[in-house]
């Protein structure tokens, strides 16, 4: 990883800890679910950033299999205490993250 890349991860990671959640965020979350899910294809999902675990654990119910990708490990960690082994993460930069594939939606 090239030292600005290595920066900018250090930052993400820090900004993560700080990060607020509000009840408002939380109920947006579902109502878009509901909006979306009669347009989601089953199948393969690919989730650009993961913000903990409030979308990802609606985004796990839908899919059969759910590929998140996240530059902030302690997202990723405290997701994972959610959702288990029903979601793969990828932890590294949306940038530099190399597709393994095709995704349905």
């Amino acid at each position: 990883m090239s030292r600005e890349l290595q920066n900018k991860y250090q930052d993400v990671n820090a900004i993560a800890g700080v990060y607020d959640v509000h009840k408002f965020d939380v109920l947006m979350r579902h109502y878009i679910m509901r909006s979306l899910c009669p347009h989601l294809v089953p199948g393969r999902a690919l989730e650009l950033g993961c913000f903990m675990w409030e979308l990802m654990e609606l985004l796990a119910e839908v899919f059969d299999a759910l590929t998140v990708v996240d530059a902030a490990e302690s997202f990723i960690e405290q997701t994972k205490k959610r959702v288990g082994d029903r979601v793969h993460f990828v932890n590294v930069f949306f940038e530099t993250f190399d597709v393994d594939g095709q995704f349905e939606s």
